[in-house]
């Protein structure tokens, strides 16, 4: 089958209708018209790459506090992806540093300019993510503050994905970045261009996720389709190692995750309600348990 992942320009209008439209058909879309400033994402790219050239021994020196915690640097092969819907595959082929807004769990490497430029791109990031979810509220048919509450408190990670170079497949089969669905709400991704992230339609094909010149990818996670009651999709994506290799260059993407307060009830929305809706769940118990069960060595 043929998958169209679409555009959805967020300063038009008809921004709540078109999202609603991806959401309901793909659950992912490319957002353009989103404001933030492309210098920003330049710098911090370049800051982000030259931690990740770094030696070890410097990454390794803000490492993650502990498992289940998505803050600092992880190393390549410390995640399996696939764990966190109980499949096992090898470790994925990808290393991660992460920061979050919880100002008390972050760990920084000691370079100043690397620091201050995750500030602002977190700030700018989690400033997006709050105009997306109110513009998902209006494309829901409610008030455009009604999510305001339930998020406001978020953990709001965000981690750069550093898939290093690589010169020949595999063995074991790995991929970059194993199936998976996201856990939150929304995820916004900005990405360096080059191809490997996949998307899975309905009839279990995957399809390559297309760049969007000066914009940012955005897709549901578990938690808003369950709010919606699966009227939006949480689409399960990968991270390959493309047809046109070997060798495969580097690549480079970097997740916002937006996801409810911790204690927040998901349920059901009033305009989505069904007789079957799935029954609510605490986020916080939803998504640590998601987040533990992808470390290597945690549970599956």
């Amino acid at each position: 089958m043929t998958l169209t992942i679409p555009a959805v320009d967020l300063s038009s209008p008809d921004a709540p209708a078109a999202i609603d439209r991806a959401c309901r058909s793909v659950g992912f879309f490319g957002l353009v018209g989103h404001g933030i400033d492309p210098t920003l994402l330049e710098w911090f790219t370049d800051r982000t790459l030259r931690f990740f050239d770094s030696p070890l021994a410097v990454k390794e020196s803000v490492p993650r506090p502990r498992d289940g915690l998505q803050r600092g640097y992880t190393v390549v092969g410390g995640e399996v992806q696939s764990l966190a819907h109980g499949e096992v595959t090898p470790p994925d082929l990808s290393e991660h540093f992460a920061a979050s807004r919880f100002e008390d769990t972050n760990v920084w490497p000691d370079d100043p300019a690397f620091e201050a430029v995750w500030r602002e791109a977190f700030g700018a990031l989690d400033d997006l993510a709050m105009r997306v979810i109110r513009t998902c509220a209006r494309a829901l048919g409610l008030d455009q503050g009604y999510f305001d509450d339930k998020v406001d408190r978020s953990p709001g990670t965000m981690r750069a994905n550093h898939y290093p170079a690589v010169a020949e497949a595999p063995a074991d089969g790995a991929a970059r970045g194993g199936a998976h669905t996201d856990y939150g709400t929304i995820t916004l991704l900005h990405t360096d261009g080059v191809p490997g992230l996949e998307v899975r339609a309905e009839d279990g094909s995957w399809h390559p996720v297309p760049a969007f010149p000066g914009g940012l990818v955005v897709n549901i996670g578990d938690l808003l389709a369950r709010w919606t009651n699966d009227r939006w999709r949480s689409t399960w994506h990968r991270v390959v190692l493309p047809a046109d290799g070997p060798p495969w260059p580097r690549r480079l993407s970097v997740a916002f995750f937006q996801t409810p307060n911790p204690d927040t009830l998901i349920e059901c929305l009033p305009t989505c309600r069904s007789a079957d809706a799935p029954p609510p769940v605490v986020a916080g118990e939803w998504f640590d348990s998601k987040i533990r069960a992808i470390s290597v060595g945690g549970p599956t």
